[in-house]
Formats: C-alpha cells, structure tokens, sequence
C-alpha cells in the first residue's frame, strides 16, 4: 500500500476511511496501518464494515448462530446447528450417499437432488442448506431411518436407551423443527436478496442512490424509533408505513 501511495503521489493523511470485510485479519490491517502512520497524520481514521457482510451477521445474530455473543434465539440456532450436522454427515460420506441416493433412483427423481452444507465464509449458505433439505426431507428421513435401523451403517452410532426406544431424534429432524426452519427461510429470503443486491456489480449506482436516500430520510424526521425490543411485530405494527403480510408466522 506504501507503494501505492508513493506511485500516485498520495499523503497518508488523504485516507480518512476505511472499509473492511467481516475478517478480522482485514479489520487488523486496518488498525496496524492506523497505527504505523499515525506520525505521518493529524486525521483520525474511521473504519466500518462493508453493508453485505453486517447483512450476514446480523442474520447469524438474530437466527442464534454466533458463538462469540449472547444467543438471543437458542432455539432457532440449535436446530440450524442439527440440521448442518446431518446435512455434513450425509454428503460427506460415500456410504451415507450411496443409500441417499438409491432411494431417490427408487423413487425416479429427476433432478436427483443433493444436500448442500452450510459455510459460513459462503454468502447464504444457511439459506441454500435449509432450502435444499426442505425439498428432499422426505428422502433424507428414509436415508437416515435406514441407516440407523439395526444392521444399519449408524446403528452404533445410538446409544443403548436410544436403540431400546428407537429413538433418532438427536439425529432426525423432527416435524417441528421442520416448522423452525420453513419460517425461518421465508424470513431469511430478504436477507439474501438484500446480499445479492449489495454484491452485483450492475447495482452499484442503485445502492448509492438508495443509501443516499435513506440518510435523507433519516435526516428529515423529527423523531427516531426506539424498539423496546419485545417482538419484531410490535416494531411492525407500530410502523404505519410498513406494508405486512395478513398472516404472519
């Protein structure tokens, strides 16, 4: 970068902004160069996060995925934390898939559709993982009730109480968590269409315009909403400019 600065005849006081990914060796970067050229300066350097990767944060944060904060919704995030598991154990194995996919040749599907675990150094992966097992749950669930029958691949993998109760539920998602997670994708599409939009190239002037325009608006109101916090409907139905659905899950 001092190259760089030199090259076009730049002054390391002309930088006054940065803005990093969700690394936090980029967000490191940004501090040793505060801290390397702080002689060569007089201006302090603000640093933010690029909007796609907060976008994607906030979206762990609120479905309870980040371990590193306080889990606001255990719930939802340890039956995303289930469902990546089986979608790993599944795809991961040859054997699994072989048995995976002869059910679906039994059954003609065509496409034969395969499990797409999550990555969290991926844009939407969460949401790809959750849409792709709610298209094959049916398949998936005879795969791992086959598997964990006795003589099964994963039989061993049961404890003695649960073999003597058949019971799969640390490993089978269950019709509610079936529930969760078709929710929990209605309401995490406009989170991924928002990352797209921030990430194509075409949209670059449509974000800045549509940044600019929420500034002013800001700007120009007399108050500022505080949210107690209780439930995203009270936010909603005290917004009388928000258009909602009439059936809300």
């Amino acid at each position: 970068m001092q190259d760089s600065v030199k090259a076009i005849e730049l002054l390391m006081s002309d930088f006054n902004q940065f803005v990093s990914d969700g690394a936090s060796n980029a967000i490191g970067s940004i501090a040793e160069f505060e801290s390397q050229t702080r002689e060569e300066r007089s201006n302090d350097i603000s640093v933010q996060r690029c909007v796609s990767h907060n976008n994607e944060l906030s979206l762990g944060y609120a479905s309870g995925l980040l371990d590193y904060t306080d889990r606001v919704n255990e719930e939802l995030g340890d039956i995303l934390k289930k469902l990546h598991t089986s979608q790993v154990r599944l795809s991961r194995s040859g054997n699994r898939m072989l048995v995976y996919r002869a059910i679906q040749n039994k059954k003609g599907r065509n496409p034969a559709l395969v499990p797409v675990p999550g990555n969290d150094t991926r844009w939407n992966s969460r949401q790809v993982e959750v849409g792709r097992f709610l298209m094959t749950e049916g398949d998936q669930l005879e795969t791992f009730t086959q598997l964990f029958s006795k003589g099964g691949d994963d039989y061993d993998l049961l404890t003695d109480k649960e073999k003597k109760a058949s019971d799969l539920s640390r490993f089978i998602i269950s019709d509610h968590e079936k529930m969760v997670l078709r929710q929990w994708e209605a309401s995490a599409m406009l989170a991924k269409y928002f990352s797209k939009f921030t990430q194509d190239r075409r949209n670059t002037q449509a974000y800045l315009l549509l940044e600019i325009q929420m500034v002013l608006d800001l700007a120009n109101r007399n108050y500022f909403e505080m949210h107690n916090g209780k439930s995203v409907i009270s936010m909603i139905q005290h917004n009388s400019n928000y258009s909602y659905p009439t059936q809300c899950c």
